[in-house]
């Protein structure tokens, strides 16, 4: 049977993963709608590098917030419960449940799917960047 913090750990490998592809997806519907070709998109000096830079910055917060969360138990009993951590590491999937739920009534699926992404994003980027820093405040 596998135990609490692996499935977490698990979870937010998928959430983390997940929101990289929404990041990605987003950059490029926002450079193609701002005109730009293919192949400046893709490009390995052009615009790929700096989304490569933001990519890996962000999974090494990720992976470094998921590595130290076993150190703080002790210091910090509110952000190491299983509720909090669940919470934590599912909110890229609550941001996409959201974005579906607000797409509904939408009938094209290519701002369906960007309304998810958004949702993703905004989600994501409210609990790991906002949220996670006031209660480590409070804490």
């Amino acid at each position: 049977m596998m135990t609490t913090q692996r499935l977490l750990k698990r979870i937010h490998i998928l959430g983390t993963a997940w929101f990289t592809c929404c990041a990605a997806a987003l950059l490029v519907i926002s450079l193609r709608q701002a005109g730009f070709r293919w192949w400046v998109i893709f490009s390995i000096s052009g615009y790929s590098a700096v989304l490569f830079a933001f990519l890996l910055t962000f999974y090494l917060f990720a992976l470094y917030r998921g590595v130290a969360r076993a150190q703080y138990a002790q210091e910090h009993p509110l952000s190491t419960s299983p509720a909090y951590l669940f919470f934590y590491d599912s909110a890229p999937f609550w941001g996409a449940v959201a974005g579906l739920f607000c797409s509904f009534d939408i009938p094209d699926w290519t701002l369906s799917a960007r309304m998810v992404a958004e949702g993703t994003l905004g989600m994501t980027f409210m609990t790991w960047v906002i949220l996670d820093s006031v209660v480590g405040g409070v804490e």
